[in-house]
């Protein structure tokens, strides 16, 4: 006591350095330290409060926060090397897919196919819901009608659904994110079949009504040549009985007039010749089916010549837009060739035309006679001279003139309207027989175009958010947050604690520390603090 000192009083260390300008030195810091590390001891209940909350929070966010599911696919598109046209360029069946997929048609099928306004109520989630009903609350509105709904959900689809393309790939990647991994799954498969829809109709389906519009137009034509040849059939039919009619001969005891004399080549005992018997002359029924013949050797060579020319020209066009290896261009290749081959019926008539002009020419050549053949005569004893009656062959040669080179004017204009409606026919048939040709490229072309190399499957975890993440960043803040709370309220909350607060605070170096035993020496009240 004699020191002057009182006693549980300890020696300090004065500082008595230069201020450092207001700046945190390295023993300031080492007092923040400890007292950051000591304040959960002064206040444990405050510490353990705020570690537990913040824990509960971050579990509880875990657990209730909306799961968003991620699902994709990706395709890889080649056009087969034998259907690539000249100019095509690479990447083109996938250059448009953004377009397509995104299309608001597109997307209004999807969300009406998939009954997606029902599949989102039963799916959305509990904290979603009742999001929902605070709002709705809030706000004062009704619930949304299912059109509203659909609205809504084409909206999210929209903005949650993503198309990326590699035109040097020739690749495409199609996704959705969504609240449910099985909606989100039958999405980007329904998003992706709306894709092949809309490509197979710009690829195929214009083959397909290309091919209906003419085979419309080939019924058409078929019906023009059905009435063309009824029309034919008939004004012949009325010619040949004309023919029939001129080719009787007049004077016979039929006509009511004089008995017809007998040909020179027939002898006394023959009967007389009557019209009947003249149109079942075999030579005059020789020569109308040679002219008969002749007629369809003209209009199968017409027609042949006709479907030669066509395929040719078709050919031509072909070779100009496709390849040489092209099956289309493989097809009309052999189709010209075919065309210029003789038909079978044209060759067998040919063969009967050459039958029956032999036939005629036989039945031409008069048989020898060794005598004169004798006088005719008449009734009552009177000679008469004989008439002269021409050969069956210049019969059969002015029927076959009168037959294919004198036809009355109604009849050439029936043949002229079917040689044009069967030209018209057989070129619908050549064009609908190419279309049809190029539908079947098309289709089973089509079928491998587009390669899905990554298939879409089922996520087995949501892409957000991220549950572990959460809980561990949660166990962290609530570890810091144990000495941050109760730090920040010792720090704040104006007292005087620790000897370096003094110092921090009023700028004045501190003599001394009293301990606890020192305070109790110094209470007045105390025996011990009136000896002082």
């Amino acid at each position: 006591m004699n020191s002057g000192r009182p006693e549980g009083l300890t020696d300090q260390a004065v500082d008595t350095g230069e201020d450092s300008g207001g700046g945190l030195d390295l023993a300031t810091i080492l007092h923040l330290v400890r007292f950051f590390f000591a304040a959960p001891r002064r206040h444990p209940f405050l510490g353990s409060l705020t570690a537990v909350f913040i824990t509960s929070v971050a579990i509880a966010a875990a657990v209730l926060l909306p799961r968003t599911y991620s699902v994709d696919m990706r395709v890889v598109a080649r056009r087969n090397p034998l259907l690539v046209q000249p100019g095509t360029p690479p990447g083109d069946l996938v250059a448009g897919a953004p377009d397509i997929v995104l299309k608001r048609d597109n997307l209004v099928a999807v969300v009406r196919d998939l009954d997606l306004v029902s599949r989102w109520d039963a799916g959305r989630s509990a904290t979603l819901r009742f999001k929902d009903s605070v709002m709705r609350h809030l706000s004062g509105g009704s619930p949304p009608t299912a059109e509203q709904k659909a609205r809504m959900l084409v909206a999210i689809l929209e903005q949650h659904t993503f198309v990326s393309v590699d035109v040097s790939s020739s690749s495409m990647t199609l996704g959705v994110d969504w609240p449910n991994p099985k909606d989100a799954y039958d999405i980007v498969n329904a998003l992706y079949g709306t894709f092949l829809d809309s490509r197979y109709d710009a690829e195929v389906s214009m083959y397909a009504e290309q091919l209906k519009v003419l085979d419309q137009k080939k019924e058409a034509a078929a019906g023009d040549v059905d009435s063309a040849l009824a029309e034919l059939t008939k004004l012949e039919q009325v010619r040949q009985k004309d023919l029939e009619a001129a080719a009787d001969v007049p004077g016979s005891s039929i006509d009511g007039g004089a008995p017809v004399a007998p040909h020179a080549s027939m002898s006394p005992a023959h009967p007389v010749a009557r019209p009947g018997a003249a149109a079942a002359n075999p030579d005059l029924d020789t020569a109308q089916t040679l002219a008969e013949v002749r007629t369809k050797i003209r209009n199968s060579e017409a027609e042949q010549t006709r479907r030669a020319a066509e395929a040719d020209a078709q050919l031509a066009d072909a070779r100009a837009a496709l390849g040489p290896l092209h099956p289309t261009l493989v097809a009309l290749t052999r189709k010209a060739e075919a065309a210029r081959e003789i038909p079978p019926d044209l060759v067998a008539l040919r063969a009967q035309e050459k039958q029956l002009v032999q036939r005629l020419a036989e039945a031409a050549t008069p048989a020898p006679s060794p005598a004169p053949p004798p006088a005719w005569t008449a009734p009552g004893g009177a000679a008469a001279p004989a008439p002269t009656l021409a050969p069956a062959v210049r019969m059969a040669t002015d029927l076959h003139d009168i037959l294919t080179n004198h036809e009355d004017a109604p009849t050439t204009l029936a043949r002229a309207t079917l040689a044009s409606a069967s030209q018209q026919y057989n070129t619908l048939l050549g064009r609908a027989q190419a279309s049809k040709v190029e539908l079947d490229v098309a289709r089973s072309s089509f079928k491998e175009e587009y390669n899905v190399v990554r298939p879409t499957e089922l996520p087995a975890k949501p892409r957000k958010p991220n549950v572990m993440l959460i809980v561990v960043g949660g166990i962290g803040a609530a570890l810091f947050l144990f000495f941050a709370v109760p730090f920040a309220r010792d720090l704040l909350g104006g007292v005087i604690l620790e000897p370096w607060q003094i110092e921090s605070r009023l700028k004045l170096p501190v003599l001394g520390e009293l301990s606890s035993e020192g305070v109790g020496a110094l209470d007045p009240r105390s025996d011990d603090g009136r000896n002082l």
